[in-house]
């Protein structure tokens, strides 16, 4: 008990500083303290006869939460620009998105897909989703390049034009043909590969845009802009359907499948550190940064598969101990999700969890005092904050695609610059 009564603490003070900082609750520092005490406090109780994780788990996360809050509030107080856009709560116009190129970046990835839809849901329909997943890991079903296509290039770009639609749907309230395409290319790319993660993503889009439009006024929502509910109820009902398609070992329902999802990284996490030979957390297999800077490793070495040299840049990375499975419970066993923490331990050890974590924290409030700025710095942030519950899974930042989602929105950004200058000339 005495680990939650610690987190009990950490969300009050940190809670009121933040919400002073910041002049309101609802913000994106504040949800990423609800997010590491809540969830680590549940995993203290030991739900559903999960091994509860060791005291030095809880200091750890203790840890990380102080370093993120520190620099979140020295941050907050420091002045990144004299734009005059800089931090300020005058939101971008959805005018500015050039909505021609976001409807054929959704018709093209759709065209592209169906072939790998094809194959896929021939796959599934004689051996299940459980089994295409392995597949699709294993590049069983599809080359290392096509994966590559379908992982880092088409998932990025359906990201982006998503993040468009519902941006504008929920600020305008006007549903554009882009929207629609985009969210079943997003379905179809879940049909496909048999991961959940994306309609998760797009279910917290919809979530992190409608808080940031109506904060907790679900009435105003459902009064003005049903098609919201609508498309969020379709998300529900097709990441109900994989889950259940996909249900964990020893599951006795949805209830349990949903704490071992979302709460199960911390037990996993547990078992590392108290098993720090077994997780290379000794100190003797340091990587000294890979996972920090995984996305850019990532996207160095799909350029070098891409032109058939293969990896350029030798990673040792964490997936041959992530990706075997460990029990975490009596009769329940995971594997990748072992949140971000994991990560920066590999990376600098015990002061991976200082530098790692403040990298983070300036990262956000970079993301936070250019979110008006354009609007694709507004979609930047919103993409930012639509990842913080994913940390508690892994260190998302890791991934390649999450990288190739700012890079578009940059591009996208410096393209419509362009257009600007060249009319005022």
């Amino acid at each position: 008990m005495l680990a939650i009564l610690l987190y009990l603490i950490i969300l009050f003070v940190f809670w009121v500083l933040n919400s002073k900082a910041f002049k309101k609750k609802l913000n994106y520092a504040n949800i990423f303290l609800l997010l590491w005490c809540i969830i680590p406090s549940l995993s203290a109780i030991g739900l559903f006869e999960f091994y509860e994780p060791p005291f030095l788990t809880h200091v750890y996360i203790y840890t990380m939460i102080l370093v993120f809050e520190l620099f979140t509030l020295l941050g907050k107080r420091t002045r990144i620009s004299k734009h005059k856009h800089i931090d300020t709560n005058e939101r971008p116009s959805t005018e500015k998105i050039n909505w021609r190129i976001m409807l054929i970046i959704s018709l093209a990835c759709l065209v592209i897909m169906i072939p790998f839809f094809i194959t896929a849901i021939r796959f599934a329909l004689g051996n299940g989703y459980y089994y295409l997943r392995l597949r699709v890991l294993n590049n069983e079903l599809f080359a290392a390049r096509d994966r590559i296509i379908l992982q880092d290039i088409i998932q990025p770009l359906m990201i982006v034009t998503t993040l468009a639609g519902v941006y504008h749907l929920v600020e305008r309230g006007k549903l554009k043909l882009v929207t629609v395409v985009s969210i079943i290319d997003c379905g179809i790319y879940m049909l496909t590969i048999g991961n959940r993660w994306l309609i998760m993503e797009v279910m917290f889009i919809i979530v992190t845009i409608v808080a940031g439009k109506y904060a907790l006024n679900i009435i105003a929502l459902l009064k003005r802009n049903k098609w919201v509910s609508r498309i969020a109820i379709i998300l529900v009902v097709g990441m109900i359907f994989i889950t259940l398609q996909r249900s964990i070992r020893g599951s006795t329902g949805l209830m349990y499948d949903i704490y071992a999802y979302f709460v199960g990284s911390i037990h996993l996490l547990g078992l590392a550190v108290g098993s720090p030979t077994q997780f290379a957390l000794t100190g003797t297999d340091l990587l000294w940064g890979e996972e920090l800077f995984g996305a850019f490793i990532g996207l160095i070495n799909n350029i070098g598969i891409a032109i058939g040299r293969g990896d350029i840049i030798n990673a040792t990375g964490i997936n041959d101990i992530v990706q075997q499975y460990y029990f975490v419970s009596p009769k329940t066993h995971m594997n990748n999700n072992i949140t971000m923490i994991y990560a920066f331990l590999r990376d600098f050890g015990v002061f991976g969890i200082i530098i790692d974590t403040a990298v983070l924290a300036l990262f956000y409030i970079y993301l936070y005092k250019r979110r008006n700025r354009t609007i694709y710095t507004r979609l930047g942030y919103i993409f930012g904050l639509s990842l913080l519950p994913f940390l508690i899974f892994e260190w998302f930042y890791g991934r390649t695609f999450v990288l190739m989602v700012f890079i578009i929105l940059i591009a996208l950004d410096r393209m419509n610059g362009f257009k600007v200058r060249k009319q005022h000339r």
